[in-house]
């Protein structure tokens, strides 16, 4: 049996699913938003072609449902898509920083890379200098270059992330989080007395405001702290030293304490 359709003129209902689709989709539960995302999709692509703005639209919502669901290889096509159609749709740009992450997931390097540019040229041109949206989008863009082994791109975003922050939200935890990204960027190049600080401070900044973390920042904490073992772990072999072995039992202690919790 081949899949029921909708009435001719009914787009009312389009609009009913995928308002629906939305609203599962913002509770996370993503394996019911996807289905309905994917019938509002092909009743677009039927009715309107693949390069109508309302299709485009519904592409790019079942891409971040994929996304979101780690169904990165099913979200592939529709983020090209999206991508190539944000060149004369400008409300589509916004999705390059997905499509970015999912080529670098599915190791796709070479589609990667220059979307890097055009993702931080996205960034600057719609978040005002010197904001708290800026600092956000910068981190998450240096965390992405740092999770695939571009920390020397990597570096100065979350160093210009971190100086916002740090102005505008001296005592937020975020911020400590944002100093601790900064040092595993330092740590890269084995600037180990460098990288201290950030590392040092990001982490204990974390732990003292551990409540007013919300449950999807808790990661960041053991993140943090696993990037000062790392700093003293690597520095003590470097040169080792009582001190360092100190400093780095004292931090493997904190994150046995995590561990247990």
């Amino acid at each position: 049996m081949g899949r029921a359709t909708l009435p001719e003129g009914h787009s009312q209902i389009l609009t009913t699913l995928n308002n629906l689709g939305t609203a599962l989709f913002r509770e996370k539960r993503f394996s019911e938003s996807a289905p309905i995302f994917e019938q509002v999709y092909q009743e677009q692509l039927e009715r309107f072609g693949a390069e109508h703005q309302a299709t485009l639209a519904t592409a790019a919502n079942l891409a971040t449902n994929y996304f979101s669901a780690g169904r990165y290889a099913d979200s592939l096509q529709h983020y090209l898509a999206v991508h190539k159609a944000s060149q004369r749709l400008p409300s589509l740009r916004g999705y390059t920083q997905e499509y970015l992450e999912v080529c670098l997931r599915l190791d796709k390097r070479a589609e990667a890379e220059p979307l890097f540019a055009e993702v931080l040229a996205f960034v600057r041109a719609t978040y005002p200098a010197g904001s708290e949206k800026l600092a956000s989008a910068l981190t998450r863009n240096g965390q992405v270059w740092l999770e695939f082994g571009a920390a020397a791109q990597a570096e100065p975003l979350l160093a210009e992330s971190y100086e916002i922050r740090a102005r505008l939200q001296p005592d937020k935890w975020s911020t400590f989080a944002a100093r601790s990204a900064l040092g595993a960027a330092v740590l890269a190049r084995d600037a180990f007395a460098e990288a201290e600080p950030h590392l040092t401070a990001g982490a204990s900044g974390l732990l003292e405001r551990e409540s007013a973390v919300p449950a999807s920042g808790l990661p960041r904490i053991d993140d943090a702290i696993a990037r000062v073992v790392e700093l003293y772990t690597r520095w003590n072999a470097a040169a080792p030293s009582a001190e360092l072995a100190e400093k780095l039992a004292l931090w493997q202690a904190r994150q046995k304490v995590r561990e247990k919790k």
